[in-house]
């Protein structure tokens, strides 16, 4: 999973204009010769072409239609009159395509795969799917399509938030990599999970030079599909900046204390351990010790919390602060709690990408902005509609972070489907050294840029 960062209309304005250009078309000045192509494109009968989003709660369909929202608020597409509440029809701005996309609500492995069974046998299959939420249930849809018939009829599939880069097909199947489940026909809009480790690591690496630390104490559920794969991508990118450093994980932490993000005893008592653990060693060489949190939004949360508590405990009062790194699970209320406070300096990964438009949208905005985007301009052509026309138009992207736009990352994938270029996603880090948050991203040579400040968001208490 991921929890993305929110964006400005005027960044999804820049990134639309950029990748329809790229892929042919301008954007600027669409008018009447479009209105009137429009017009005579549906007197020819042309057909509304579908793409069905598989999203288990309410928030994550009023995100997505957020995203549809800001290009139609800039100018980028049309959308026509809401037939209703759970589908909403955009109109390409040179061909005037039309694509529907119809929230299709499924909670559980056994409602996704049957969703994804319906529209396939039904009268206008769908070019896409777009979801889910987790990785479970994104390794649900890819199954139920690779088994579902011909290759180059079959629906692709979009994922917008599972960021395993390893997971289960089904039960009793070996571990595979996400996007060769469904293969050739899945793209991750999303960053993976190896990305979002190599980011934080790379980061905090290069804000802390010097030989890296001596220990690393992860915590990992192994229940969690998604907690397990994010561990290894972490091990993954530790062992390769830091390979001296010694790596214990703790597997027994994760305690089940209902929906409270409060800690309850048991993450009390592992992270009095993991205090202690954190004492310097006398002899020792002075290096430092990280925590690393793979783990969902809420076990990230407590433990966050019961560890800020040992710690002021425990270690003396002018110990260095606690170097603590995460996933994308930790969102920006929750690490405002640790702006300009000792003792932990947290670190996280993020999608986002440029922030001089930051406004306080809702989660996934830019994501699925992307997503409507790129499948404006890859359908936005004349002929049939197709899921084998959408995989080509989706395959051929190459939106460049150097574009006179400047939407600050690319959009591109590779034969596998995922995303490739140096410049998406950030790293967000808040800590005793600054009242705010820092955002943290690479130039385009490669390099780390100075940090951008982010004024946290209003957080109830500070403790």
């Amino acid at each position: 999973m991921t929890a993305t960062n929110r964006l400005g209309t005027a960044f999804l304005l820049a990134w639309a204009v950029v990748l329809t250009a790229l892929m042919g078309y301008t954007l600027i000045g669409v008018g009447p010769d479009s209105s009137t192509t429009r017009t005579a494109m549906t007197t020819a009968g042309a057909s509304t072409a579908e793409v069905v989003a598989v999203f288990p709660n309410p928030g994550d369909w009023r995100d997505f239609r957020e995203g549809v929202d800001a290009l139609r608020r800039r100018g980028v597409l049309d959308v026509e009159e809401d037939a209703d509440e759970d589908s909403v029809v955009i109109v390409t701005p040179r061909h005037g395509r039309e694509v529907r996309f119809t929230r299709a609500p499924a909670r559980g492995i056994v409602e996704t795969r049957q969703e994804v069974r319906r529209w396939i046998g039904s009268r206008t299959p769908p070019l896409a799917f777009i979801g889910s939420s987790n990785t479970v249930l994104t390794a649900a849809m890819a199954d139920e399509l690779r088994s579902s018939g011909i290759p180059e009829a079959t629906p692709l599939l979009l994922i917008h938030r599972a960021t395993a880069v390893k997971t289960l097909p089904s039960e009793g199947r070996p571990a595979e990599p996400l996007l060769a489940i469904h293969p050739g026909r899945s793209f991750r809009f999303c960053l993976n999970n190896q990305r979002e480790a190599d980011l934080v690591v790379g980061c905090l690496i290069n804000r802390r030079p010097g030989e890296g630390p001596s220990r690393v104490l992860m915590v990992v559920d192994p229940a969690d599909p998604y907690s397990a794969d994010l561990a290894s991508c972490f091990e993954n990118a530790i062992g390769a900046l830091v390979p001296k450093a010694a790596i214990v994980a703790y597997r027994d932490v994760i305690a089940h204390c209902g929906a409270d993000d409060q800690p309850c005893a048991e993450d009390l008592q592992w992270a009095e351990r993991i205090a202690r653990e954190l004492i310097p060693a006398k002899g020792g060489d002075g290096r430092p010790a990280w925590v690393v949190l793979p783990l969902q939004p809420e076990p990230s949360r407590r433990l966050l919390g019961a560890l800020r508590i040992a710690v002021r405990a425990v270690l003396p009062h002018d110990s260095p602060p606690v170097e603590v790194l995460c996933g994308d699970g930790i969102g920006e209320a929750s690490l405002a709690e640790y702006a300009g406070l000792r003792p932990l300096s947290v670190w996280c990964a993020s999608a986002a990408a440029n922030l001089d438009a930051y406004q306080d949208a809702p989660p996934d905005v830019q994501i699925s902005a992307e997503i409507v985007g790129a499948i404006a301009a890859a359908v936005d052509h004349a002929g049939p509609l197709t899921p084998e026309r959408l995989r080509e138009g989706l395959a051929g992207l190459v939106l460049s972070p150097e574009s006179s736009s400047d939407p600050g990352r690319s959009l591109m994938f590779n034969a596998d489907g995922e995303r490739r270029g140096d410049h998406e996603g950030r790293v967000f880090h808040a800590g005793p050294e600054q009242a705010g948050i820092l955002s943290f991203r690479k130039g385009p040579s490669g390099q780390w840029a100075e940090p951008t400040p982010i004024p946290p968001p209003p957080v109830e208490a500070r403790r």
